[in-house]
């Protein structure tokens, strides 16, 4: 699970550098400046949104009677 992590975060950073470095080519005179605090920042905003989006429907499903739920389907 961490090495999934891992990669998938590395490969979003290469995507982003990417894709603005194509921006650049391709556009009027336009600076991108990528700075390690912006890097973290949208780690860190993508991380609180997954565990949020995650967290919350697995803690509604937890409360649910299992035998009741497949009943209904």
């Amino acid at each position: 699970m961490p090495w999934a992590a891992c990669s998938s975060w590395c490969g979003g950073i290469a995507v982003a550098l990417g894709f603005g470095w194509l921006f650049c080519q391709f556009s009027t005179p336009f600076e991108l400046i990528y700075s390690p605090a912006s890097i973290i920042a949208a780690l860190v905003c993508s991380r609180v949104i997954g565990i949020f989006f995650g967290v919350v429907p697995a803690r509604k499903a937890s409360s649910l009677d299992p035998v009741a739920c497949l009943v209904r389907d």
